[in-house]
């Protein structure tokens, strides 16, 4: 079972940890002492403080200085923030369950767990809701050439039979061809998905003629389309690309799905 909150922990722990070395390094690049800034009624000074509580005057003028000790200062308060979030994530992660409500019903006895209804569904459970329910996929063809992925599924392409595979190996949930109406019309984008770190929707479409201008035309319109039904690129709409010269890259769609679809 796959439970995002401590892995996002986990991430954001690993985010501040690294922003909290590279803030010492860059604070000590800086002058030493610190900067504080004194207001009369009709002006404002800045002064200099250094080691022994000497404290001098900077002109306006040393616009430098002023800088250096101004981003010195920012940088050691965002520091101090960094630390005490990450104290506090820290103090979290170790006090996280063992055991999540998510998965309540798969840690339940499996001789009871037939006669129970989850809560709240797991991941497990969630994924083969989503799956069994029903739809209509686009008609193919009688004696048009397909491919038959991992899953036993009859697809159109050599490159959908690639996409779908990966997707199926690593474990990401999808419908092949699902349709979305749009104005009266009905669309089937390649491969609608499941991201489970959200229980969002996403949909990935692969252009596989780019090099035909009536297909690209065509592929244009359809985003249009697609838009109106708020699939939209870098939202929710994810695309890969091939000529019949160059092929689908393997390794760029390795990394779209674990960066986008888990």
């Amino acid at each position: 079972m796959n439970i995002s909150t401590p892995e996002h922990l986990k991430s954001r722990i690993n985010l501040l940890n690294n922003t909290i070395n590279m803030l010492n390094i860059r604070i000590a690049s800086f002058p030493s002492g610190s900067l504080a800034i004194r207001h009369t009624r009709t002006r404002v000074m800045y002064y200099h403080y250094s080691s022994g509580n000497n404290t001098k005057y900077i002109s306006k003028s040393n616009t430098t200085l002023i800088s250096q000790l101004a981003q010195k200062r920012y940088l050691q308060h965002t520091l101090k923030i960094a630390m005490s979030e990450l104290a506090a994530l820290n103090e979290a992660l170790d006090k996280y369950p063992a055991v999540a409500i998510e998965e309540a019903y798969d840690s339940f006895d499996e001789k009871l767990q037939k006669y129970i209804t989850p809560i709240v569904p797991g991941d497990d459970q969630y994924v083969i809701k989503w799956l069994e329910t029903p739809y209509k996929k686009k008609p193919i063809k009688p004696g048009s050439k397909t491919y038959t992925t991992l899953k036993g599924e009859i697809v159109r392409s050599k490159s959908e039979a690639l996409i779908a595979d990966r997707l199926y190996a690593r474990g990401i949930p999808y419908k092949y061809e699902c349709p979305v109406p749009v104005d009266g019309e009905v669309l089937h984008p390649d491969f609608k998905i499941l991201k489970l770190s959200t229980k969002n929707e996403v949909y990935l479409e692969h252009c596989g003629m780019m090099d035909d201008p009536e297909y690209t035309k065509e592929m244009v319109v359809r985003s249009r389309k697609l838009a109106k039904a708020g699939i939209t690129e870098g939202n929710n709409l994810f695309y890969t690309f091939e000529t019949a010269e160059i092929p689908l890259d393997l390794d760029q769609l390795d990394e779209m799905i674990e960066r986008n679809f888990r």
